[in-house]
């Protein structure tokens, strides 16, 4: 079993100078995960997990604290050193390109973190992560829904993606359900988000 992930490198510079010049404000803002809890329930005790874009480690330290076995990566180094100095969390920092491990994880957990990929580079995250799963390991991932590629007032990058595209990614899956609803992020602006979860 290979858990030992490729090089990484930045696909959206724009993107990672965002989240490396405002790693300490992005990191010690109020977050709350409800849907944290419906992805542990799905994880056998002592479960290795992939938290894949982990930004500030909150998630990561809270799956530790559960009791399970986490690797965490995130693009930004500052982001990076952020979940270390508030949350004790070693982050591996890759690019979700060049991430490569081998049936090693029971989930993955990619909240609010795909949407900064290209377009082009869904579909060969997409079968990363089915392979870095055991088999009838679970995804559980939400995105910014949005028509068209944009970026957001802090210049970061959020790709197109509706329904039916995340269903095309998700093809092949099992499992596959998607759910939509309203929200914000950090620029406190309403949107649509779109919650993936399959199994491999």
């Amino acid at each position: 079993m290979a858990c030992l992930p490729a090089q990484a490198y930045i696909s959206d510079a724009k993107t990672n100078t965002f989240y490396n010049t405002e790693a300490p404000a992005y990191a010690a803002r109020a977050r709350a995960a409800p849907h944290l809890a419906d992805f542990l329930a799905e994880l056998s005790p002592g479960a290795a997990v992939l938290d894949l874009g982990c930004g500030g480690g909150q998630d990561s330290a809270a799956l530790r604290d559960a009791g399970f076995q986490v690797i965490s990566i995130d693009a930004s180094a500052g982001l990076a050193a952020e979940a270390k100095r508030l949350w004790a969390v070693d982050v591996r920092v890759l690019n979700f390109v060049t991430f490569d491990y081998d049936s090693c994880f029971e989930g993955i957990w990619a909240w609010a973190s795909l949407h900064h990929a290209r377009g082009d580079e869904l579909p060969i995250i997409f079968a990363r992560l089915r392979r870095a799963l055991k088999p009838n390991g679970v995804l559980h991932a939400s995105l910014k829904a949005g028509a068209k590629d944009r970026r957001d007032k802090f210049e970061r990058f959020f790709c197109a993606m509706d329904e039916a595209r995340l269903r095309t990614l998700a093809a092949g899956w099992g499992d596959v359900r998607i759910d939509r609803n309203q929200g914000a992020g950090y620029d406190d602006e309403p949107t649509p988000w779109l919650r993936l979860k399959a199994r491999a």
